[in-house]
Parts: structure tokens; sequence; C-alpha cells
């Protein structure tokens, strides 16, 4: 765990920080993009490759304890940036935003529309439906890559209550943003995330559970990358349905395997 090979920066330039559980994969994506970049860049990589970390959230705002830059940039092992002034153009685009914001390449106002120029999957593919020229404002962000001035997160941080798992934690902290008063903001920008962003699990599933009953008071739904769940009954019984299913998936296979096993 922590700094990284790179361009080391200081106080004052971008911060990389990003959870891994796969060095090759790290090499090959997340390295390999920001070793072509044109600006000097603080780099907090977190060794995950032996479970280290109970969470996304609670990995991550570590990272960010660490970091020396005034903006924070939370990157998935598996993302190559699209251009080498990626991360000159990220810095352009936050710092045009005096009361600061919470950022990233793609992003939902509704269920119907992902604001993204950025490619994700082997083939790639465009990530959203609708691309852009200019920063447009949604409600959530995928977690792929999240941009937010040092000072701004210091007050948002991920929460690892609600989010214990790998998944929802950007989307909790756009909420968290919502609450608060703070633009979350798609920027521009281009990029490829090697995963086609589809990946779900039980953790996804308890941690939307979660996040239902925290914002149930003050929001109809929690929108995220992959879904919209009203808070109300419906919601619930609809995530319940999903842990029940993903628990009837999972139990076999952890019994059957232990009768199976032999010493």
């Amino acid at each position: 765990m922590g700094s990284g090979p790179g361009k080391t920066g200081s106080p004052g330039q971008v911060s990389i920080i990003c959870v891994y559980n796969n060095r090759d994969i790290l090499s090959g994506a997340l390295l390999a993009g920001l070793s072509c970049q044109t600006v000097p860049f603080d780099l907090v990589l977190l060794d995950n490759t032996q479970k280290q970390f109970p969470s996304a959230a609670a990995a991550l705002n570590e990272g960010a304890d660490r970091a020396k830059g005034d903006i924070l940039v939370f990157a998935h092992q598996d993302v190559v940036a699209g251009s080498p002034d990626f991360l000159a153009s990220l810095w352009h685009f936050i710092t045009a935003f005096p009361g600061g914001a919470v950022t990233g390449v793609a992003g939902k106002r509704d269920n119907r529309v992902m604001f993204s120029n950025a490619l994700h999957g082997d083939p790639p593919v465009p990530a959203g439906n609708r691309q852009i020229t200019e920063p447009a404002e949604v409600l959530i962000l995928d977690e792929c890559l999240l941009a937010v001035p040092a000072n701004l997160f210091r007050k948002l941080r991920f929460d690892p209550v609600s989010c214990p798992d790998w998944h929802l934690y950007g989307t909790d902290l756009c909420y968290t943003a919502k609450e608060a008063g703070i633009p979350v903001i798609v920027l521009p920008l281009s990029l490829h995330h090697l995963s086609p962003g589809t990946s779900l699990s039980l953790g996804y599933y308890t941690t939307l559970w979660r996040l239902i009953g925290k914002y149930g008071g003050s929001e109809p739904g929690v929108l995220t990358s992959l879904g919209y769940y009203p808070t109300g009954m419906t919601g619930r019984f609809r995530v319940a349905w999903y842990i029940l299913v993903y628990t009837l998936r999972i139990v076999p296979r952890v019994l059957f395997g232990k009768l199976a096993w032999r010493p």
C-alpha cells in the first residue's frame, strides 16, 4: 500500500487513488495511461490482493488521507486515460467550479440517458447513449472514475457503514453531495473502462437495501448506473427479492462445496 510509480506530484496537483486486486491489470491499464500524461501527479496505490480492505469506501478513504493533491481522482484499476492531456483537462474543468463539485466521466439524471464520452468493454463500445461537449449536471456518477476537490472530499467522504462492500459508494457520495447542495457533474473526457460495467453481486443488493433505507425519507428512489429503485415498498420488495435470489444461488455452492471437501 502507499505511493506507487509514476510522475510524483506535489500539493496543488492531482492525486490518483486506486485500490487494486490484480497487478497485471493495474499495470496494463491505469498505470499505462498515466505514464503518458503531460502533467505531474501524485499516485496512491492500495494493495488489496490479499483482501486487506473490507470495502471500497474504507480503502479509498484511507487513500484520500494519504493523498497530497488538491484534486482527488478515485479510479478503477482497469481504466485507461483517453489522451495524454486527460489529467490537465480534468484539472481545468474541475477548477472552473469555484464552490467545488463531485465529478466523473459517466452519469445519469434519470434511468433513460447515460451521459458519457467513455468507452467500456472488450471490444470497446460507448458507455453512454449521449455524448457531451460541455460538463453536464447529473444525479449520480459511475464509479469507474470519480474526481473531487480534496477540501470538499474531506467534508463528504465515502460512507463505509452504508457501503460496506465494493459497490455503490459513488452513488452514495452523489446523493450526499446533492443533499449538501453540491453539483454532480459529468465531464466531457474520454477513457476506456475495460470492464463492461455490468457486474452484480449479493453485495450490490445488500448495499442498495441500505441506501434505500438511508434516503427513504428524502428521495423517491435511488438511481444507480444500472437501474432505478423506488424507496417505497415496491422498491424494497424488489431489492429484497434480488437478495433472496442471490442468497439461494450462493448457499448451495457453499454447502455442497463443504460436503464434497475432505481433508
